[in-house]
């Protein structure tokens, strides 16, 4: 049944590595992206009253232990780049600051996942 979930193709699956990844999870060395390197984000900035929206390249992600930074738990960040600079964003910024789409980003809030996937 496990591998029916995880594998579509039973010659791929590997149980070693689903281990190492539980391990890895287990262990706080695991990082769920909610982009892949190179996906497009659209970045909402504030312009005085008008938003400002930039089109921005993932290009990597980061983790900080903030645990030993005045207290505060683990912060996951993906970092984009566009015009030459990158800016680091919290995961949690997806749907508030960050977008998928233009259009999502010019409106302020995200489109429901199965909506975005219908057009």
């Amino acid at each position: 049944m496990i591998e029916e979930i995880l594998c579509e193709d039973k010659n791929e699956f590997d149980i070693d590595h689903l281990q190492e990844l539980i391990q890895a999870d287990r262990d706080g060395r695991c990082m769920i992206l909610p982009a892949k390197i190179g996906t497009h984000l659209f970045v909402r900035h504030k312009d005085g009253d008008s938003p400002v929206v930039v089109e921005s390249t993932v290009v990597g992600a980061h983790v900080k232990d903030t645990e030993s930074y005045r207290g505060a738990p683990r912060k996951e960040y993906i970092v984009v780049r566009s015009n030459g600079f990158s800016k680091h964003i919290s995961v949690d910024q997806i749907g508030k600051t960050a977008f998928f789409s233009r259009e999502e980003a010019l409106a302020g809030k995200r489109t429901d996942l199965a909506k975005r996937e219908e057009s």
